[in-house]
């Protein structure tokens, strides 16, 4: 389905602190399945997710996904490509805080032509599938980061897109939410695609079905991952007692199991009762003795430590068929006056001092415009404003006739000055004639 060859990306290019982020990387990811991008922090895992996701350019190379050929970043062709064919599982959740769970997930499927109807069908399905259906009509703000968390999982699955892009999507959940949202990953890579990037090894090592190392942005290791490993909880802090070797101390007074693992240590306790109480006594310095009871935060439990197996994955049922692209007109899937309705909701969620910076910013903001505004005027002045009479008129005194006559050149005529007072309109402008005056006009301009 997607195949990138020969790419290259740098950051800070041609510069002193250069770094070659992915390395002529040239990889193949199949139709369905769940490929895991494992590294250390920094070794470019991410920014190849998100290269391959179409979040970000690439310098040289080329991808190809189904019968697209990209090998310059068209912003028009990679939203068509992502609204369509991809979704997206961000750590940061990245959800609308003035909008409910609901119009959260509404917003993907209104861009794809669906009807009101089958856009609550589908919401209702993932939310039902990550456990969210009750917090639907809940903002996110309302919600904690584990919850928000699984909301932006439910977006990402809603509209049952043919590649996943999953960057470190348990991140911010506890043990129980994320073999859960786990699960729900691992179900849906049977029918898509999903790259997932991830720092923990034995989620990649249980889930993935294929492992791509890499480290400076080179791959380091490609292999198919057919283990048939089980997945025990990382922060259960429980002691389960059939996980242990069990012997047992008694006789007419004193009962005691003696419970241990690999490594058996030998036991030397002293134990005084007195005064209704037990009090123990460890002869050896370096034995560490920790008392537990029903308040205890550890919990000691007669049974196995509960694990997930490839069996259970497979018991889990979560199914949304896809959808068919249905070509429509494309507009904003928030109208207009939504829009407004939401900037005005953020204004007045804002704090006191939020507000008056708010204020304090507007007003500069038009102080400023003004000030362009006058400065443009200023250095543009039309001569209707001042000039009242044409520019190509020159007024002299009678005294001057016999002097200005014999200086005339073809283009320039006199205009007598009558004994009264006229008014003359020459194009844009006019000139006050007077008596004992005689005008020169030009008449190169206005002939």
């Amino acid at each position: 389905m997607i195949k990138i060859r020969n790419v290259n990306k740098f950051f800070n290019k041609n510069k002193s602190n250069e770094i070659h982020v992915i390395n002529n990387t040239t990889l193949e990811f199949p139709n369905t399945g769940l490929v895991c991008l494992l590294g250390p922090s920094g070794s470019g895992k991410t920014t190849l997710l998100n290269v391959v996701g179409g979040l970000d350019k690439i310098d040289s190379g080329e991808i190809n996904f189904k019968n697209y050929k990209i090998n310059r970043y068209k912003a028009n062709k990679w939203d068509f490509i992502r609204n369509h064919h991809f979704g997206y599982i961000f750590q940061n959740y990245i959800l609308l805080p003035e909008l409910t769970v609901y119009q959260n997930l509404e917003l993907v499927l209104k861009m794809l032509g669906l009807s009101k109807e089958e856009i609550n069908e589908r919401i209702d399905y993932a939310l039902e599938a990550v456990g969210m259906i009750k917090f639907k009509k809940r903002k996110p703000t309302q919600l904690s980061g584990g919850q928000q968390q699984r909301i932006a999982i439910a977006r990402a699955l809603v509209k049952s897109p043919d590649v996943v892009i999953a960057d470190e999507p348990t991140g911010n959940l506890d043990e129980k939410n994320t073999t859960q949202i786990m699960n729900i990953i691992k179900k849906i890579s049977n029918e898509c695609l999903v790259i997932l990037v991830t720092h923990e090894r034995r989620l990649a090592e249980f889930y993935g079905d294929r492992i791509i190392e890499i480290s400076d942005g080179k791959v380091v290791s490609d292999r198919l991952n057919s283990h048939n490993n089980v997945l025990s909880t990382q922060d259960d802090l429980n002691i389960y007692l059939q996980d242990f070797v069990k012997e047992d101390v008694a006789n007419e007074d004193v009962n005691i199991k003696y419970f241990y693992g690999e490594e058996k240590q030998k036991l030397n306790l002293n134990i005084i009762f007195k005064d209704n109480t037990f009090y123990i006594h460890s002869p050896k310095d370096n034995i560490k003795i920790k008392f537990l009871d029903r308040s205890s935060e550890i919990k000691v439990i007669d049974s196995k430590k509960p694990v997930i197996s490839k069996q259970n994955i497979e018991e889990f049922d979560y199914h949304l068929p896809k959808l068919a692209y249905k070509s429509t007109k494309e507009t904003s899937a928030i109208k207009f006056i939504d829009s407004l309705k939401m900037a005005f909701r953020q204004l007045a969620s804002l704090r006191r001092s939020q507000k008056l910076l708010f204020i304090v910013m507007f007003l500069s903001t038009i102080m400023v415009t003004v000030g362009f505004i006058n400065l443009f005027s200023a250095s543009y002045v039309s001569e209707n404003d001042f000039l009242y009479f044409n520019r190509n008129i020159v007024a002299t005194t009678h005294a001057e006739y016999n002097q200005i006559e014999s200086s005339l050149t073809e283009n320039e005529k006199i205009i007598a000055a009558p004994d009264t007072r006229v008014v003359n309109f020459l194009n844009n402008g006019y000139f006050n004639q007077k008596k004992n005056q005689i005008s020169l006009r030009h008449i190169t301009e206005y002939s």
